[in-house]
């Protein structure tokens, strides 16, 4: 039995360990997201990291990324307030618009 409790903790201590590294990659991650909006937005050092702050505490939330995308782009100053680009058309893959051959036979009829 105490081999399969050491392996149970074990187990425990990788899951919590791989959760904390997650979340600091994600933590990083908002946070060097908000002090390149905040360069952008043309803020100065002290105001980046204020906004920065706040990119990293909207991500803590229940929401997650999706408050973090919503707290970026609907920032008053925001430089990308003009819609996107369009697109244009994409045609289908090749190997779709190309109807199959048929085989050709190596010996004669």
């Amino acid at each position: 039995m105490g081999s399969f409790d050491d392996r149970k903790q074990a187990f425990e201590k990788k899951h919590a360990h791989d959760a904390e590294m997650v979340f600091r990659a994600t933590a990083r991650r908002n946070k060097l997201l908000g002090l390149w909006a905040a360069e952008r937005m043309g803020r100065d050092a002290e105001g980046a990291a204020a906004y920065a702050k706040e990119i990293v505490a909207a991500g803590l939330s229940r929401e997650g990324d999706a408050a973090v995308a919503t707290r970026r782009w609907r920032s008053g100053s925001a430089p990308t307030s003009r819609p996107p680009a369009p697109r244009p058309p994409t045609s289908p893959p090749a190997w779709r618009r190309c109807r199959p051959r048929p085989r050709r036979r190596s010996w004669p009829r």
